[in-house]
């Protein structure tokens, strides 16, 4: 295969007329990619918004009416702390034995 470059001023102005047309539509091509993600994301955006439109009118209304948030398990200002865990009681044998071999009695 020969690598062909255009010659003469007729062959360069047609490669640069050749370049120009790929470079619009390239433009082109990316203008119309980037709408449909903006279409894409506005719709994802309108969805979650009516979807949360109950939750929000409730806040609002709640906050209206000077209600406090509700609290939270592990919130001091609630006035308990709950911390969650597990324990083992484990009994010291060897302190008992110590005293009563220490023991006169």
């Amino acid at each position: 295969m020969m690598n062909r470059q255009p010659t003469g001023p007729l062959g360069k102005a047609l490669a640069l007329i050749g370049g120009l047309v790929l470079l619009a539509v390239g433009a082109v091509l990316s203008v119309a990619v980037l709408a449909v993600v903006a279409v894409i994301g506005l719709s994802v955006f309108g969805y979650v918004w009516w979807k949360t439109r109950a939750l929000r009118k409730a806040l609002r209304e709640q906050a209206m009416n000077g209600m406090p948030p509700p609290a939270r398990h592990d919130d001091p200002a609630a006035g308990e702390v709950i911390i969650e865990g597990e324990a083992v009681v484990i009994e010291d044998d060897s302190a008992k034995s110590c005293k009563a071999l220490n023991d006169p009695d």
